[in-house]
């Protein structure tokens, strides 16, 4: 499954909440899930978990949680780096709560994921948030030397593939069998996050 079947879940459930308080600057938002790539968070978030040995539907809430977080981090990249054509045309002010909206959402969304996972994978998406920012403020900052460089490379990307990896490990299932075949395939960077082995308590 995956491809058009995530589009429409994670265009589906933001339309739903856009519409609900008819808000239109979150019906764009739900709009850029049409163009969801093969290679970005959401498909990536499916496919590591049918890697893992799960099924790609329990997935879905979690690729909308990771969609909300990836538009969030743009919103709020476009305002720090005064980009003139942001990706929604909106004042940097209502950006910046769009962007809010966004973060709470992708909290929110995982009330649908099952129910042995749905407060770890609301925890990890909540550190995303909360690293993703950090990251922002090292990059404010800027680097002065190359080990500030690095440092912020870590911070700004550390969030996205180890939860990616950690959450779909989340539905497939406390084996160990699968765990030792999960941890040779993938990298040891990608893997180290400590909630990776949320499906293993």
């Amino acid at each position: 499954m995956g491809g058009e079947a995530v589009r429409r879940y994670v265009g589906g459930v933001l339309r739903a909440r856009a519409d609900a308080y008819d808000w239109d600057a979150l019906r764009t938002v739900a709009g850029f899930a049409e163009n969801l790539s093969a290679q970005g968070p959401s498909e990536l978030a499916v496919r590591a978990c049918r890697a893992a040995g799960g099924a790609d539907e329990p997935a879905f809430p979690a690729a909308a949680s990771l969609h909300a977080l990836h538009v969030a981090i743009h919103l709020v990249d476009d305002i720090i780096d005064g980009e003139e054509r942001p990706s929604v045309d909106l004042p940097p002010g209502l950006r910046a709560n769009l962007a809010l909206a966004l973060h709470s959402i992708a909290i929110e969304v995982l009330d649908d994921a099952p129910v042995e996972v749905r407060a770890a994978l609301m925890g990890a998406a909540a550190a995303a948030g909360r690293e993703t920012a950090r990251g922002q403020e090292l990059d404010a900052r800027g680097a002065g030397d190359e080990e500030g460089y690095w440092r912020i490379v870590e911070a700004r990307h550390r969030p996205s593939l180890p939860r990616r990896c950690g959450w779909a490990r989340c539905w497939a299932g406390p084996r160990p069998g699968r765990r030792r075949r999960w941890r040779r395939r993938a990298s040891p960077s990608a893997c180290s996050s400590s909630w990776g082995t949320i499906w293993a308590t």
